[in-house]
């Protein structure tokens, strides 16, 4: 197999069959001419590991009873929820009172989800990261012990990655 480019200059005189799949991507030469990258495409794919996004999201839809569970999710792969403070989600009607939901992996702290009193805006904190391995780990959201009496319709989400 022959390649050149458009001035006819050969570019790859021999090309051997092999067990991969390629990655084909154009972009710009040294003289401005177009080049053709050939990568194999499972390394181009492990390159990119750990930027897919999981999402796991919840809700609240009513008030709940203290200590109650709000999410319960064991993940199908293993995913990695960064270590971060991040606005994750809404609730329909405001907190009267500062909320503090514990997010626990395999029984064990280590996060949480804050609503401000007056507010609507949750806000997720992880200390550090977590991982869940597929099929072995869960996580779970508890609400507080002692739960705010307004707070309700509550839909939040975290940002996990794979």
């Amino acid at each position: 197999m022959k390649w050149s480019d458009l001035s006819g200059t050969a570019i790859v005189t021999d090309l051997q069959t092999a067990d991969m799949l390629m990655l084909l991507r154009t972009s710009d030469g040294a003289d401005g001419s177009k080049v053709i990258d050939i990568d194999d495409l499972i390394a181009a794919l492990d390159d990119r590991e750990g930027k897919h996004i999981y999402a796991i999201h919840g809700q609240m839809l009513e008030v709940q009873a203290g200590s109650a569970i709000i999410l319960g999710v064991m993940p199908l792969v293993d995913i990695v929820i960064p270590a971060e403070t991040l606005t994750c989600g809404v609730a329909k009607v405001a907190a009267t009172a500062l909320t503090v939901f514990t997010v626990k992996k395999n029984g064990s702290t280590v996060g949480s989800i804050t609503v401000n009193a007056g507010t609507t805006t949750p806000v997720s904190d992880f200390a550090s990261p977590v991982t869940l391995l597929g099929r072995t780990d869960y996580l779970e959201v508890f609400n507080p012990v002692s739960p705010d009496a307004t707070l309700n319709g509550l839909y939040f989400g975290f940002r996990g990655l794979r």
